[in-house]
């Protein structure tokens, strides 16, 4: 039961999304927009999953496969500053604790140890393939899960992702609950999910 309510609710977030998407300006109606990242919320008894999910250029600076060792130091303090949940999260009236989290960069990192042995030629057409990164649109995704008490009792979720990566813009948050769904756009004036 518990495993059909939350398949449920994820539908719910994926639908939300799309209507979201419908309601932004045309000009932003591009899958992939820089500035522009997303946190969907599925709230249930007494656990907060959480995705957020943004253009890498807006994380690191850059949408292409890390080539140098500056890239992939760039990506490694983007992946530390997104695993310090509890500095980009406050939840106001509930107390929450980390259960589970992972952080995918494998668009702009490949951790696969095989790959780190190419060879110069393989490296430098690799660079001049990247060049032109208009083509390239990577994407960075966190998830979060939290366990919860007094869940209940939640009234709103500060979001600090702003204060730690400056090219985001805006944040399309989008949230269900067992008591029902909505949505907001943050920015940097504005940057709590109310739910209360």
């Amino acid at each position: 039961m518990k495993r059909d309510s939350l398949n449920l609710i994820r539908f719910n977030l994926v639908f939300m999304g799309a209507l979201l998407q419908a309601n932004i300006s045309h000009a932003e109606l591009d899958a992939h927009v820089h500035g522009l990242s997303n946190l969907a919320l599925a709230i249930e008894e007494n656990v907060i999953e959480m995705e957020f999910s943004s253009p890498a250029i807006n994380l690191v600076g850059f949408e292409h496969q890390a080539t140098t060792q500056q890239d992939i130091e760039m990506i490694k303090r983007a992946k530390l500053k997104l695993q310090q949940y509890n500095e980009l999260y406050t939840f106001i009236g509930a107390r929450c604790s980390i259960e589970s989290s992972s952080i995918n960069v494998s668009n702009i990192l490949d951790d696969n140890p095989k790959n780190s042995n190419k060879t110069h030629e393989d490296k430098h057409h690799h660079e001049h393939s990247h060049n032109d990164e208009s083509d390239t649109h990577s994407e960075v995704i966190a998830n979060y899960r939290f366990s919860c008490k007094n869940l209940t009792t939640l009234k709103s979720i500060k979001v600090s992702l702003f204060e730690y990566f400056s090219s985001i813009d805006k944040v399309n948050a989008m949230w269900v609950t067992d008591e029902g769904q909505g949505s907001v756009i943050l920015d940097k004036g504005k940057h709590t999910i109310d739910f209360r």
